[in-house]
């Protein structure tokens, strides 16, 4: 599933005055992320993900996504409770002449399509090294 999420964040607010919008998402794992700052917001325009109250796009807290004309996409892996999961974009703009609107895409996959992945990578990263440590070059 494919969620869209936008943000208008008017000039002059604060980071101590963020505000903020939410969408709720079905359960899953959250596998990538995708953000646009618009043209012109020349670095001014911040934005940062929440879920269950906690910040985890960008990944460090207090860290948020912003630019000029800038698209970034974002790797993540965010387990959700089953059924539904509120996600928060919230941010704040440091122009003073003008408001700014954000937009983000959030991925998110069933945790059955995701799990086996991940589960396959470590399945192949032990037999490496049980082949090396029996003298097997792979």
């Amino acid at each position: 599933m494919l969620y869209e999420l936008s943000l208008t964040i008017p000039k002059n607010t604060a980071e101590t005055a963020k505000v903020s919008t939410a969408i709720r998402v079905w359960s899953g794992v959250i596998h990538e992320v995708f953000v646009m700052i618009p043209a012109g917001s020349a670095g001014l325009a911040h934005a940062q993900l929440m879920q269950g109250g906690h910040q985890f796009a960008p990944s460090t807290e207090g860290m948020s996504f912003h630019g000029d004309d800038t698209f970034i996409p974002y790797k993540e892996h965010l387990s959700l409770k089953p059924g539904w999961n509120n996600i928060t974009l919230r941010g704040w703009n440091d122009d003073d002449t003008f408001g700014h609107k954000v937009t983000v895409w959030i991925a998110v996959l069933p945790e059955q399509v995701v799990l086996p992945t991940a589960i396959f990578a470590d399945i192949r990263l032990s037999l490496r090294l049980l082949l090396r440590r029996l003298g097997i070059r792979v």
